[in-house]
């Protein structure tokens, strides 16, 4: 996030936990949009379909006219956290899963 603040990064392409640096990504608008380097078949595999991001909102961040972002991973967990004594006393058990 420092170098990218800097306005002088080292690198073309980060990893960034985006649920998290949200906010200074967008206020900085550090991220260029990818589409003509997913279009252009001499940088990107034959077989890419964007439909598979675009279809799934959660792996392809789309902002403006085109999209600046791929998940590499979609984190799926879910920690709970509750207050036992409370849930004892309403006699609530902790839910087993997430469907």
């Amino acid at each position: 996030m420092i170098e990218l603040a800097s306005g002088k990064p080292s690198f073309d392409v980060i990893h960034l936990s985006y649920h998290v640096q949200k906010a200074p990504v967008r206020e900085g608008r550090w991220l260029a949009d990818i589409t003509p380097f997913m279009k252009d078949p001499s940088l990107t595999a034959p077989d890419l379909v964007e439909s598979d991001f675009l279809g799934r909102g959660s792996h392809l961040r789309q902002e403006r006219q085109g999209a600046d972002a791929l998940a590499a991973v979609v984190g799926r967990l879910l920690h709970p956290y509750y207050n036992k004594e409370i849930f004892e006393k309403k006699g609530v058990s902790v839910p087993k899963n997430a469907r």
